[in-house]
C-alpha cells in the first residue's frame, strides 16, 4: 500500500493513517507490523509511529533512481520472514511512497527468497496475476531477484564475501554508436554501493580508442577491487564532448552486479543485450551483443558480513510456509497458477502455519 499520512489531501488518494490503523487493529489486533520501504532521504516520516503502537520497522529498498544492494535485500527478506515465523498470527504490511514498484520489488524478492519459483519471470507473472498490476522492475533488479531464486533453490553456493578484482569489460560484437555506424569510442564509469563514482576510464575523446566493427570486441581494462555492489555505466564519447561534461556521453548500457554473483568456481559474468539496462535503440547493437565481466578473487574476506548473513540464511531461507495461511492455501495457489499458465512448479513440502502476508492489505 502507499505510505499512510496523518493528514492526506483529497488529491493524494491516500487513506489516513488513523483509518488504516483502525482497520489493522480490528482485523489483526496485536499481531501486525508495518514495514516501511521508503528511502530515508525522502524526508520526515509521513505519519507518527506511535499511531500504530510503534509497530513500525524501517527497511528502505532502492527506488527507480538507484539499483539494489544485496545486503539490504537479504536483510529485508530475513527481517520480514523472521517476524512472520515468530507466530502463526503475525501479519506483515508493506508500504512505500507510491505503493507500487518498491512494494513489487520487495514482494518478488521475498517470494524468491523462499524458493517458491526458480525463475524471476515466473515470480513476476505470479505477482501480476495476484496484484493485477505490472511491476516496472529494472533488469538489474530482476538479476538480484534471480540470485535469490538460485540461492534458495541450491543452484549456487551461499554468499562467499570474497573481495574480487574486476579485470576487464568486454563488449562483443562492437556496438555501433559513432556517426558512421561502424564502431564506438567507449568509456566506463563505476559507482560503489553508496552511489558514488569511484572510477572512470574517461579521457578527452581524441585520446580514447575508437573500436571498429572489424575489431570484433571492445576490451576495456579496469583492475578495480570490490566487495559488494557495483553499478557500471558504459558510454560512447562523441566528438566534442569535454572532460568536464563527460556525463553527457551516449549511454551504451548499464548494470549493477554484486561480488557474490561470481562463484569461487566461475569468475566470469556475461549478459546479453536483453539483460542490460539503458539499452534503447536496438539497431545500434549486433544481434549477438554481450557484455562480459572478467574477475579474479583477491582472497580478502569480510568475515563480519559473512557470519551475520549466513546465520540469517540458516534461520529464515526457504521457509515458504510463512507466506501462506497453511499448506492447503499454498497448494491451492500453486495449482491455480500451474493451471492458468501451464507451468510446472514442482512439489514443495511446507509446515502448516496460519500466517498471512499482507501486501496492499491483501494476501500474496
Amino acid at each position: 500500500m502507499a505510505t499512510p499520512r496523518d493528514n492526506p489531501s483529497e488529491l493524494s488518494g491516500r487513506q489516513s493513517a488513523e483509518l488504516i490503523r483502525d482497520l489493522l487493529d480490528t482485523k489483526h489486533p496485536q499481531s501486525y507490523m508495518l514495514f516501511s520501504l521508503d528511502q530515508h532521504n525522502r524526508g520526515h516520516q509521513s505519519y507518527r509511529k506511535e499511531l500504530f503502537h510503534n509497530r513500525v520497522i524501517d527497511l528502505p529498498l532502492c527506488d527507480e533512481k538507484y539499483s539494489p544492494r544485496l545486503v539490504d535485500l537479504l536483510c529485508f527478506c530475513h527481517n520480514i520472514s523472521s517476524f512472520l515465523l515468530e507466530s502463526s498470527s503475525n501479519t506483515a504490511v508493506l508500504h512505500c511512497s507510491d505503493g507500487r514498484n518498491q512494494i513489487a520489488y520487495g514482494t518478488c524478492a521475498l517470494i524468491a527468497y523462499h524458493g517458491i519459483f526458480q525463475q524471476v519471470d515466473h515470480i513476476v507473472r505470479y505477482y501480476e496475476s495476484r496484484r493485477c498490476a505490472h511491476p516496472f522492475l529494472t533488469l538489474s533488479q530482476k538479476r538480484y531477484i534471480q540470485y535469490l531464486c538460485d540461492l534458495s533453490c541450491g543452484i549456487i553456493e551461499k554468499p562467499h564475501f570474497n573481495e574480487l578484482i574486476l579485470k576487464t569489460i568486454n563488449l562483443s560484437p562492437v556496438p555501433l554508436f559513432n556517426r558512421e555506424r561502424n564502431g564506438c569510442r567507449p568509456f566506463v564509469d563505476v559507482f560503489n554501493q553508496d552511489h558514488k563514482k569511484i572510477f572512470s576510464t574517461y579521457q578527452e575523446p581524441n585520446k580514447l580508442r575508437v573500436f571498429c566493427a572489424t575489431d570484433g570486441v571492445c576490451l576495456i581494462p579496469l583492475n578495480i577491487p570490490f566487495n559488494g555492489d557495483l553499478t557500471i555505466h558504459v558510454s560512447h564519447a562523441p566528438v566534442g564532448l569535454s572532460l568536464q561534461a563527460h556525463d553527457g556521453g551516449i549511454r551504451i548500457c548499464e548494470l549493477t552486479i554484486n561480488s557474490n554473483f561470481c562463484t569461487l568456481n566461475h569468475s566470469e559474468l556475461s549478459y546479453s543485450r536483453y539483460e542490460l539496462d539503458g539499452i534503447d535503440q536496438t539497431e545500434k547493437y549486433p544481434p549477438s551483443f554481450r557484455l562480459t565481466l572478467d574477475t579474479i578473487s583477491s582472497k580478502k574476506i569480510s568475515t563480519n558480513d559473512q557470519e551475520n548473513i549466513l546465520k540469517q540464511l540458516d534461520n529464515t531461507l526457504k521457509k515458504p510456509q510463512c507466506l501462506f495461511k497453511d499448506e492447503v492455501e499454498f497448494q491451492h495457489t500453486m495449482d491455480e497458477y500451474e493451471k492458468r499458465f501451464k507451468i510446472s512448479i514442482g512439489t514443495i513440502s511446507i509446515v502448516k502455519i496460519d500466517v498471512v502476508f499482507l501486501c496492499y492489505n491483501n494476501k500474496i
